[in-house]
């Protein structure tokens, strides 16, 4: 019986023990699918199940930190602030972007000030991780990451600015009756202003099913008709137009005859749809053909009322940075012509999207993560001059833009009212569709604030040589280059106005020595050196406001080199060799890499786990480095010389096999530099 007794009491013990591995189990399971739906930026199911968790786990700063990125990437943004600052204030080395992530959190709640400290934390973060080498992220995207603190820094200055002299408008959302709790932008309408059309990710698109990249519907093109002042409710404009893919409107002509569409075929390009006057229904979308369309992302496009010219986006090679707004006219045959680029009056290094030209053909209006946007994509406009060149580029203001995106803004042909996407407090879905008009009744065309007064006294600035010697940095050999100048005083970077150059000189062939003499003093400047087969020399020189002696600054050039490394790293899921949603901007940036150093020819390397045996691993390795290779090529134009794909399946671990962390680790893509080409 004593014998009985006691093997009950093991077999409770047994079943206890199973009952709380099993709920921690549970919950580990329930913190892995969260994580998963976080890192394959389905943020708003992410952000569902973290809420979830946090009401098991109150106190967990990881759920808190991932859940305040979640709201930072949906739409209550306010949320994200309560959440991080939580996580700051118990551990403020959490996470090497916390500081990054919590000024973006300020920014788009307009709290400019704390915006910009954190913005300096981080900044001072990366530049520490850079220096001490010994950071889990790269050196190029830790630099990248310093450049984006820098714009924000200035999109707060320009913010704070604005806010402080708002724009005086009156916004207000459409109504539920256009939209909806799901994205609904990018409104267009014909001059009559009879009807509406404009996108949708709303249940019950084309197809039902939705994108895994962001957890929304496909885009699907929705259209309303004017019934007195009021709009009908939407409906599908039909399947001649939709498909179970995306399609989005982006623009009709001013009779209202012709729908211009974004569809995602190949990078993503723009059809034209006639209306069919015997039904008024639209026909078959054709494609604008291969001088509008390229291989590469057209996004947005305006007609003129003549329908001989449209402006529209591309990201192709040639322009000054991302997408840039291009021109085209139609000959004589009725073909595009070849499209040129507006030129760097309107575009920047940054991506400008959402054409709209008025009636008169001289006044553009366009969306910009440049120039002086105070967050995400900014109105801006321009006029066109007697000599047909564009002028200066104006800002709406305040409250028209705010720190996330503002676009595919249109304005009715009397200028009386605009209509836009936004997200603002009373938004129904992640953007809204808002119309913004006059309170007084005058019209909206051409908002600006009047200038501040210049100082028109010109003052004489004493200047002083800048001079040193340019060498190899490994043998100290004199080195022939380019070394140009760029003046800090402007709001404008170097690399975001190429005319800012205050001097260039060459440095002597025999001895290395550069000597730039119209350098002013007290003055900071960029110095920028690039020679082929070396990488970029940058950096910042103060020159002092009394000095008179020439002030002296060596310049080091790193030989490119076999064997260096690229700074990628793509990790990949079990057995599998998609690229996850998240990597897209890194490759985005290796691709910008690779164009800046066009000489060097690099290897893209596959790596597997241990699990499997050689022969499939080395076969997934392969895949793995041809998916990547694929993306450079086909999505971004790198030359396929370039890039040389190579599987070692599980020989070369960065971890260890025996966990978990560490098979992850080695599930991945990198590269180095195998041969640099000097030829011209």
């Amino acid at each position: 019986m004593k014998g009985q007794y006691k093997n009950i009491f093991i077999l409770s013990i047994l079943v206890t023990l199973l009952w709380q591995t099993s709920a921690y189990s549970q919950r580990d399971r329930e913190f892995l699918d969260a994580k998963n739906l976080y890192e394959y930026e389905s943020y708003e199911a992410a952000k569902r199940a973290y809420l979830q968790l946090l009401k098991k786990k109150p106190g967990d700063l990881e759920i808190q930190y991932q859940l305040g990125v979640c709201y930072l990437r949906t739409l209550k943004k306010d949320s994200a602030v309560f959440y991080l600052e939580n996580v700051y204030a118990k551990d403020n080395n959490h996470d090497p972007h916390i500081e990054f992530v919590l000024g973006k959190a300020y920014h788009y709640n307009n709290r400019f000030a704390d915006a910009i400290k954190y913005y300096n934390l981080a900044k001072k973060e990366y530049a520490t991780l850079v220096q001490n080498g010994q950071s889990s992220i790269n050196n190029y995207e830790l630099e990248a990451r310093i450049k984006a603190c820098d714009k924000r820094i200035k999109e707060c200055t320009y913010g704070a600015a604005y806010i402080e002299q708002p724009m005086y408008v009156k916004i207000r959302n459409v109504g539920k009756k256009i939209n909806s709790e799901f994205p609904d932008y990018a409104p267009i309408f014909p001059e009559n202003e009879k009807f509406l059309v404009f996108t949708s990710r709303r249940k019950g698109t084309t197809g039902g099913k939705k994108d895994a990249t962001d957890d929304h519907f496909f885009e699907d093109v929705y259209i309303a008709y004017k019934n007195g002042k009021e709009w009908s409710p939407p409906k599908n404009i039909g399947n001649k137009i939709n498909t179970k893919y995306h399609d989005a409107s982006i623009s009709l002509s001013q009779d209202g005859n012709t729908l211009f569409l974004y569809k995602d075929r190949r990078a993503g390009d723009i059809y034209e749809s006639e209306l069919d006057k015997s039904d008024s229904t639209w026909k078959k979308p054709k494609s604008m053909g291969k001088n509008i369309n390229s291989k590469y992302r057209e996004t947005s496009i305006t007609m003129t009322r003549s329908k001989d010219t449209v402006y529209f986006a591309s990201d192709r090679p040639g322009g000054f940075g991302g997408l840039d707004i291009y021109m085209s006219v139609k000959d004589e045959k009725g073909r595009w012509g070849d499209a040129v680029n507006l030129g760097k009056q309107v575009n920047t290094i940054y991506n400008e999207d959402s054409p709209y030209i008025m009636p008169d053909s001289k006044l553009l209006y366009f969306s910009s993560e440049g120039h002086s946007s105070m967050g995400g994509y900014d109105i801006f406009f321009t006029n066109k001059n007697k000599e047909g060149k564009w002028g200066e580029v104006y800002n709406m203001g305040y409250p028209i833009n705010t720190s996330a995106d503002d676009i595919y803004f249109v304005i009715s042909a009397d200028g009386m009212r605009g209509y836009y996407a936004s997200v603002k407090g009373d938004t129904e879905g992640e953007k809204d569709i808002y119309e913004i008009y006059h309170p007084t009744g005058d019209n909206i065309l051409a908002l600006k604030p009047e200038k501040k007064k210049r100082d028109s006294i010109l003052q004489t600035q004493p200047k002083v040589l800048l001079m040193g010697v340019i060498s190899n940095k490994d043998n100290q050999d004199k080195i022939k280059a380019v070394v140009r100048l760029y003046e800090k005083s402007s709001t404008q970077t170097a690399e975001e106005n190429n005319t800012s150059v205050s001097e260039e000189v060459s440095s002597d062939r025999d001895n290395g020595v550069y000597k730039a003499t119209m350098i002013k003093t007290g003055k900071n400047y960029m110095v920028l050196v690039r020679k082929k087969g070396f990488y970029q020399y940058k950096k910042e020189v103060n020159i002092p406001t009394n000095i008179t002696t020439p002030v002296k600054e060596d310049i080091p050039l790193t030989k490119i080199k076999p064997g260096d490394k690229l700074g990628l790293q793509v990790l990949f899921g079990f057995d599998s060799y998609q690229i996850q949603p998240r990597y897209i901007s890194h490759l985005d940036s290796i691709a910008n890499y690779l164009k800046e150093y066009t000489e060097m020819v690099v290897e893209i390397s596959g790596h597997t786990d241990n699990i499997g045996n050689r022969w499939y691993n080395n076969l997934l390795a392969k895949r793995r480095s041809q998916a990547v290779i694929n993306y450079l090529i086909n999505k971004k134009g790198i030359p396929a010389a370039q890039v040389v794909f190579k599987g070692y399946a599980d020989s070369k671990p960065l971890g260890t096999n025996t966990t978990v962390t560490g098979r992850a680790l080695n599930r991945r893509v990198d590269g180095i530099v195998i041969k640099v080409n000097l030829k011209d």
